[in-house]
């Protein structure tokens, strides 16, 4: 135990030694900054969220959504519907997402029902129900999301609600199309107030250069190891502890 100790001890010594404390610490530094950046990347947070505004339904079968823009490139981790009363859903309501600028390609879909995952609202009238997907990086540009909605559908949405969006996300206008299943909805500006029943999870997409600062560091780190394990001292040492 103190030949451990005592090893311990002169490892600790040559790792303050002046001759390469400054290479540790910018690895570390470089290498915490990194794990940082992405841990805050890889937070999901709501496309959009709301406070206010009325319950409603359809009278017929209806797939139901908004259009929005993305400034920046974003990652989607999730699809989600809006459990008003958060006291579950009576129906399975289908999600899905497409590009505006190919309506015949769906990119994303799920089935949200009460085994869903339920993510809290700005909302004093319910929650959000969620089901995590496949990670999908959508480029800046316009989106369509839209979930199906039974003929007067109990499972009931909001309307005329104050929104906000996530940074660097813009809500364009309502879209509705009669279905009795999921369908590319067209515009609906008499909804354009708001009329939110699915929803998004989203994150941002890592930075080339956040990847190189993590990998840098590491690099870094490992040289500054292999310096101090190349010194005669601490092979003399390891063999003594032998």
């Amino acid at each position: 135990m103190n030949l451990i100790r005592n090893q311990f001890s002169k490892d600790t010594i040559r790792m303050i030694n002046p001759r390469y404390p400054l290479l540790v610490v910018v690895g570390a530094v470089a290498l915490l900054t990194a794990s940082f950046q992405l841990g805050a990347l890889a937070a999901s947070s709501l496309l959009l969220d709301f406070t206010g505004g009325s319950a409603n339904t359809f009278g017929g079968s209806t797939t139901a959504g908004f259009q929005f823009t993305l400034a920046t490139p974003m990652q989607v981790t999730g699809l989600g519907f809006w459990d008003e009363g958060a006291n579950g859903l009576i129906n399975n309501h289908t999600v899905g997402l497409w590009n505006s600028s190919s309506p015949s390609v769906l990119l994303a879909s799920t089935v949200l029902n009460n085994s869903s995952t339920v993510v809290s609202s700005t909302s004093a009238a319910g929650d959000w129900l969620f089901n995590s997907i496949a990670p999908l990086t959508l480029p800046a540009g316009t989106y369509v999301v839209g979930a199906t909605i039974a003929a007067t559908d109990p499972d009931l949405l909001r309307q005329q609600t104050l929104a906000a969006t996530a940074p660097g996300v813009t809500f364009v206008q309502a879209m509705d199309v009669g279905s009795p299943t999921l369908l590319y909805p067209s515009p609906a500006p008499v909804f354009n107030d708001g009329l939110f029943g699915p929803n998004i999870e989203i994150s941002a997409v890592p930075e080339p250069a956040t990847f190189a600062l993590f990998g840098l560091s590491a690099m870094v780190l490992l040289m500054a190891r292999s310096s101090n394990l190349r010194r005669p001292g601490i092979r003399e040492n390891k063999a003594a502890a032998r």
